[in-house]
């Protein structure tokens, strides 16, 4: 385990530094947030596929049988 004179820690900057840095990564999240959101919607709209044949969903602890429509 490495003690705290032993880590490598980040640079000590002014907080205006921070702060434009801090921003620039807020940025990027935000955009990481909206691609993940666009991803989820066309997820959402993919189309379905009829089941034709009895399924099971076998979990822990019990199981579910989703009848096919008929």
């Amino acid at each position: 385990m490495e003690s705290v004179t032993e880590q490598t820690l980040p640079r000590i900057v002014s907080r205006q530094e921070w702060l434009a840095a801090r921003k620039e990564l807020l940025a990027q999240e935000k955009e990481i947030t909206r691609q993940r959101d666009a991803v989820s919607a066309r997820r959402r709209e993919l189309p379905m596929v009829e089941v034709l044949e009895d399924y099971t969903f076998d979990g822990d602890p019990r199981r579910e049988c989703v009848p096919a429509r008929r």
